[in-house]
């Protein structure tokens, strides 16, 4: 019986990313309390607030317009 998915020999696995930081987590960490960025608002609040947990800082969120959300540094 043959497969509707494609098996493949040979094809080397690539090593692993490790624990790199998202943009957003490098951006929170680089700024200073009262600092904001603009992001899309694409990315939802559960990504943003995990994020900012994960840093270990806190920051607050304001809807912009449809598109846009601003995320402020708080501490």
């Amino acid at each position: 019986m043959s497969s509707p998915i494609a098996i493949e020999s040979g094809i080397p696995m690539p090593e692993k990313l490790g624990n790199q930081k998202s943009a957003l987590r490098v951006a929170f960490e680089a700024m200073a309390p009262g600092q904001s960025v603009m992001i899309s608002r694409a990315t939802t609040l559960q990504t943003i607030y995990g994020t900012a947990k994960a840093a270990k800082i806190k920051v607050s969120t304001r809807q912009i317009n449809c598109e846009s959300r601003r995320i402020w540094r708080v501490s």
